[in-house]
């Protein structure tokens, strides 16, 4: 931009004096002209001619003023990098201390030997040895019985054993229902044949074993007792449940509460095993007439929601407790 500005200043410039020139060379010609004859005065009345306007002089532009050429900013030097950081240096680890050398082991005096005793005679004479006793003379009439040895009793009498020819089954059933209804005092009045009026909370699971013998069916059925607590929010309480093949839904008589929840027990033991399974609807302590507020038909039209079988049975006097037991195994047979 500033060479163009300074290339037409130039030209300019070039123009004006080359007028210049031309004006001054004109003005030369015409005064070197001759003379030409004056002409004949003109009459007064002629006006004079108006003299000639001479023509301004031509005044040359002032030369233009060149504009400062742009400069440009001096370059910002660099930043310069931060110095990279430098982990300051460990503190040297003193040297431990040399360990006092161990002072030398020196074995303790040897104990000195007991002086050596002369042996026995070799003809010391032995005690005889004692005569057997004599047996005792038979004696005329009955003998009695040897002494039987002591049975375990923890897991009830001694299991009965079926004939040859029976088939022989083996079946988990579960007792549910809420807690204090006597689910196990059922179990025990069944397998030991035992009462007991202490009412002890049953935690977690007692699992008992009763074999059943079925003639009609000329079946042996192995049945596994599970006794399950009475606190349906128990975690652990479906896995419990896991695999049963038959269930005794039992209530107490003289609670109509534990009556109303046996549908819920119901409702739990299908949901983890995912299907139907034979049940007996149990009304216990049966015994308790007086206090009682649960009937029979009561726990009849329960039973027949769910096609099951209705007993009413008293633990204290084991009534019906057994029959319970037997028809639970004779539909599990007939179920297979």
């Amino acid at each position: 931009m500033a060479d163009d500005l300074m290339m037409y200043g130039a030209v300019a410039v070039i123009i004006v004096v080359v007028v210049i020139i031309a004006l001054v060379l004109v003005m030369r010609s015409k005064k070197a002209k001759p003379a030409v004859p004056s002409e004949p005065a003109k009459t007064a009345a002629q006006p004079a001619a108006p003299a000639a306007t001479a023509a301004p002089a031509y005044t040359p532009p002032a030369p233009q003023v060149q504009p400062a050429a742009y400069a440009a900013p001096a370059p910002q030097p660099a930043p310069q990098p931060a110095p990279a950081y430098q982990a300051p240096a460990p503190a040297p680890v003193p040297e431990p201390a040399p360990a006092p050398a161990p002072a030398p082991y020196t074995l303790p005096p040897a104990a000195p030997l007991p002086e050596e005793r002369p042996a026995a005679p070799s003809a010391a004479i032995s005690a005889p040895a004692p005569a057997p006793a004599p047996s005792p003379a038979p004696q005329a009439g009955p003998q009695p019985a040897p002494a039987a040895a002591p049975r375990d009793i923890s897991h009830g009498p001694e299991q009965p054993s079926a004939p040859a020819g029976y088939e022989r089954y083996a079946k988990k059933i579960s007792l549910i229902g809420d807690g204090g209804v006597g689910k196990t005092s059922l179990i025990n009045r069944y397998v030991q044949g035992m009462f007991d009026d202490k009412y002890i909370h049953t935690i977690g699971t007692n699992v008992k074993k009763k074999v059943v013998i079925l003639p009609e069916e000329k079946a042996e059925v192995n049945l596994m007792i599970w006794d399950l607590q009475g606190q349906r929010n128990d975690p652990y309480i479906f896995s419990h449940m896991y695999k049963s093949e038959g269930a005794f839904v039992v209530c107490d008589v003289t609670r109509d509460q534990t009556f109303n929840s046996m549908p819920e027990w119901i409702a739990l033991m299908e949901k983890e095993l995912k299907q139907k399974v034979p049940l007996i609807m149990v009304g216990n302590k049966a015994d308790l007439v007086d206090e009682m507020v649960v009937s029979r038909d009561q726990v009849e039209y329960m039973a027949s929601k769910y096609n099951a079988l209705a007993l009413m049975t008293s633990a204290k006097t084991g009534d019906n407790v057994e029959a319970a037991f037997v028809n639970l195994a004779k539909r599990l047979v007939a179920r297979k």
